[in-house]
């Protein structure tokens, strides 16, 4: 914060007379003939403006004071004119007048500077809490990723990925263990240990047992409050416009001799560092495919057109993960029943379903990562330790900005985590051998009554289809559990009361299913009535 404060000191304290952009340094006159044994002026470039020596002073810190709008505005006069040939020019007067003390700084300040590439391996190793945050909120595990300066924070072993085991939080949070799943049994006097009635067990397969565990957990009322991951979310925001802001001050002062006119030169090295670590999070998980259902209790008195497709259909496609992909085009018309009151569940979780092992085409992808990632951290040390006028006080504040920012982003994320795994489960696992298995999977869980899904576009309850959304526009692929439910009550009274508005016109509602309003309770049809107090019945 120190160097933050000296960085937005006035630059009127330095007395510049300086008042515009003009070139420090501009050529006098140019080689006519490439090939002639001496130029016609052997001065090729005359120094046209000189700063005062206040601001030179203040540049190179002999006044005391380090002042980083001054030494930004120098960088910039330095890169004015036209072409890569004035620019070099302007940058071998510069350093030709750099004193000795100034050249020792200059050249420590690079050397320090080149020592950032290795910031991701500093930041922390992979966790599992991490690619959680990924899968619960996206938005916040790519944060994640821009935060950790290259480095990974997925894992690449499949045991790693197993969400029913307790959460260390890599030693940044307070960890806690799972309960256990059986609670100890007790008789009839209240005691433990003691016999009770024994129950048969209802024979199931494990995926049965599994899409029971997921209906089971769909019952569950209890809930996090999100409200707290807004608050790390934004603070993940404020840390990456820090960093940004750092870099935007310092690149500016700086010139690279190979690279003189472009001043943007650090962001660029941090886009190929973002890239290659969202490239190389992506292609370490263990998994060949994954997919991921939203899953919530479906709401009560809804009614679903009986012609409404069904997701799992062994006459269409024996295995629904084609028909998924294919899709389902259907728009099936709902109806309320009852008196109009609803009960439905204002939150979600997830339900991850992977393939271990990996194809020949990612262990491709793979291979090619890793050799971007040392291109990469390669490109950035040439980059930095080439770079000139760089002042220590600059460099300084790069450095102490840029790694707290990435830690404090891991912990962070570490934060989140815990924040939305606090009270519930908010994921379940599960890893497979092959697409046959986890098909069989979905089927028990799509088609289980009493669950609304959302996957691959289609949301689903009491296994029909009842309508398709496009992902790119959805909250939920965004801000994940952040994002409410589908509002399936919402679309039962819309459809309900575009029938009611249909039939008093007297035109053909259009509908699956055929609807009759008639009144909840004795009395008359009222102005004071509204959609609530009356029932829909099919005919």
């Amino acid at each position: 914060m120190v160097f933050l404060t000296l960085s937005f000191l006035p630059a009127a304290s330095a007395q510049s007379s300086t008042n515009s952009p003009t070139p420090l340094y501009v050529p006098s006159s140019f080689i006519v003939n490439p090939h002639a044994t001496a130029p016609p002026n052997k001065d090729l470039f005359t120094p046209l403006y000189y700063t005062t020596n206040e601001t030179e002073d203040a540049v190179n810190q002999e006044s005391g004071w380090f002042y980083l709008l001054e030494w930004d505005k120098r960088g910039e006069q330095i890169r004015y004119g036209h072409g890569n040939r004035e620019c070099l020019g302007n940058l071998s007067l510069a350093l030709a007048a750099v004193g000795n003390l100034n050249a020792a700084e200059y050249s420590g300040a690079s050397g320090a500077l080149s020592l950032l590439p290795t910031a991701g391996a500093l930041i922390g190793a992979p966790a599992k809490e991490l690619w959680i945050v990924y899968k619960l909120m996206p938005i916040a595990g790519v944060l994640s990723m821009l935060l950790s300066l290259g480095g990974t924070i997925t894992p690449s072993d499949s045991q790693d990925y197993d969400v029913s085991k307790g959460l260390r939080f890599g030693g940044l949070m307070r960890s806690r263990q799972k309960p256990d799943d059986k609670p100890q049994e007790k008789g009839d006097n209240g005691r433990a240990g003691s016999p009770r009635l024994e129950r048969k067990p209802v024979p199931m397969s494990k995926e049965q047992a599994f899409a029971e565990k997921v209906f089971q957990r769909a019952q569950d009322d209890s809930g996090n409050s999100y409200a707290r991951a807004w608050i790390g979310v934004g603070l993940q925001m404020i840390f990456f416009t820090a960093i940004m802001t750092t870099m935007w001050y310092a690149q500016k002062g700086g010139v690279i001799t190979w690279w003189c006119q472009v001043w943007g030169w650090m962001y660029f090295w941090y886009f190929l560092v973002i890239i290659t670590s969202i490239f190389e999070n992506y292609v370490s998980q263990p998994f060949s495919s994954s997919w991921t259902m939203r899953v919530s209790r479906a709401p009560t008195n809804i009614n679903i057109s009986e012609s409404a497709s069904r997701i799992v259909d062994k006459d269409k496609d024996p295995q629904v993960l084609n028909r998924l992909r294919r899709g389902v085009n259907t728009r099936t018309r709902l109806s309320r029943t009852g008196n109009g009151t609803h009960d439905w569940s204002g939150s979600c979780f997830y339900v991850v379903v992977s393939i271990e092992g990996t194809t020949g085409l990612k262990a491709a992808l793979s291979a090619i990562s890793k050799g971007c990632s040392i291109s990469v951290f390669a490109f950035g040390t040439a980059l930095f330790a080439s770079s000139t006028l760089m002042s220590i006080s600059a460099v300084l504040m790069v450095l102490a900005v840029t790694l707290s920012c990435g830690v404090m982003g891991r912990v962070v994320a570490m934060w989140i985590a815990s924040v939305m795994t606090e009270n519930s489960e908010p994921m379940l696992h599960q890893i497979v051998k092959d697409e046959d298995q986890a098909s069989l999977y979905m089927e028990e869980i799509l088609a289980k009554k009493g669950l609304l899904i959302e996957i691959m576009s289609h949301v689903i309850m009491n296994g029909q289809v009842i309508r398709r959304q496009s992902q790119w526009f959805s909250p939920a692929t965004y801000i994940g559990l952040l994002a409410p439910p589908v509002p399936v009550h919402k679309l039962a009274y819309d459809e309900l009361r575009s029938s009611s508005s249909s039939q008093l016109d007297g035109t053909k509602p259009g509908f699956e299913v055929q609807q009759m309003i008639v009144p909840a309770s004795n009395g008359s049809f009222g102005s004071s009535r509204g959609p609530s107090d009356y029932i829909s019945t099919a005919v």
